[in-house]
């Protein structure tokens, strides 16, 4: 991916880009990252009863094969996070509303 980015931004081969080219592709290309309530809703897929949570087999089935994948230990952190209980089920409201603050912590 980042090899046709490259070829993209310089066309002719040059090696070189201009700032301008380089904002055009980041337009193009970049998204920004969803918000909580965005998170929330897509999670509300996998709640087909409403209950406000989802299983960790069923969040591991989500970060392993959706969107960005996860490597398994990469998953299992993400459970021991979201689960610390171990109780089998995920709060995905509270989860993506610690991680939000864990990621402004961050920044």
């Amino acid at each position: 991916e980042v090899a046709d980015f490259i070829k993209e931004i310089d066309s002719d081969s040059t090696g070189t880009f201009d700032y301008a080219s380089l904002v055009a592709l980041l337009e193009r290309h970049w998204k920004p990252p969803a918000d909580a309530d965005q998170v929330i809703e897509a999670f509300k897929i996998f709640d087909p009863d409403g209950t406000g949570t989802i299983s960790s087999s069923e969040m591991r089935t989500v970060m392993t094969n959706l969107g960005e994948k996860l490597t398994s230990e990469e998953v299992n952190a993400m459970l021991k996070e979201a689960d610390p209980s171990n109780t089998g089920k995920i709060n995905y409201a509270e989860f993506v509303q610690n991680m939000q603050q864990q990621t402004i912590k961050i920044n």
